[in-house]
């Protein structure tokens, strides 16, 4: 078991106890360990109003000095909380720029996070059209974000903020289901039922593919699959 995993364990036993001041110790060790999970709780102590102002401004301040070094996860969380006006003033534009930052960095969840922001701000955001949406919820579904490959799954199925298309919705459902996402398998039943006539075979053994490309993504593919766009 790995001293970062132990170092969650702990903290997240201090945070169910209402120790704060103790968790954030921990997980500012861990940072400084450079255990990155670590940003994630502290983010997530933020946005929960766990901490106080003096820890609040050192979290921040050693999220800004490793986003100058180019720490993707620390970007993400920087993005969530400029996107929610906490820890730092809201800034919906600086909030796009650190989730493209985590993505530049290889943060498969900043394709989903970025998504969101659009879908919340569809049309009022530069980028923020059903275009660019499906095709953030794609990569990042394809970089192995599970919640992105729901999200795609929910939206073409919806047809709210995207056309409805439910082959494709199936096949982003499927992906995220064969992946263990119980809510894709539900929505998967549902999809089924109003669609009893089709099989979507050819969807499944897309999905099946992606998800090997996502498993090993050195090794190359026998061909492309028909659903990239």
């Amino acid at each position: 078991m790995s001293a970062g995993y132990l170092g969650l364990e702990e903290g997240n036993r201090a945070l169910q106890v209402g120790a704060y001041h103790q968790a954030f110790e921990i997980f500012m060790a861990m940072v400084e360990s450079g255990e990155d999970p670590a940003f994630y709780k502290l983010c997530e102590m933020v946005l929960q109003g766990q901490l106080d102002d003096s820890a609040r401004q050192t979290f921040i301040h050693r999220l800004s000095q490793d986003i100058e070094m180019g720490n993707g996860v620390a970007a993400f969380n920087a993005g969530v909380l400029y996107s929610r006006g906490l820890g730092f003033s809201l800034d919906l534009e600086k909030a796009v720029d650190m989730f493209n930052l985590a993505i530049a960095n290889k943060v498969a969840e900043g394709y989903l996070a970025l998504a969101r922001l659009y879908i919340a701000h569809l049309g009022q955001l530069p980028l923020a059209s059903a275009e660019n949406i499906a095709e953030l919820l794609e990569k990042g579904a394809r970089a192995g974000s599970i919640e992105a490959a729901f999200t795609l799954g929910r939206l073409y199925t919806q047809g709210d903020v995207l056309r409805r298309d439910p082959s494709r919705g199936f096949l982003f459902l499927f992906l995220a289901a064969i992946q263990g996402h119980e809510d894709s398998k539900r929505a998967l039943m549902v999809l089924q039922t109003m669609h009893a006539t089709e099989p979507f075979e050819r969807e499944q053994k897309t999905a099946k593919e992606m998800l090997y490309r996502i498993k090993n993504p050195y090794d190359e593919p026998e061909q492309d699959d028909h659903f990239v766009r």
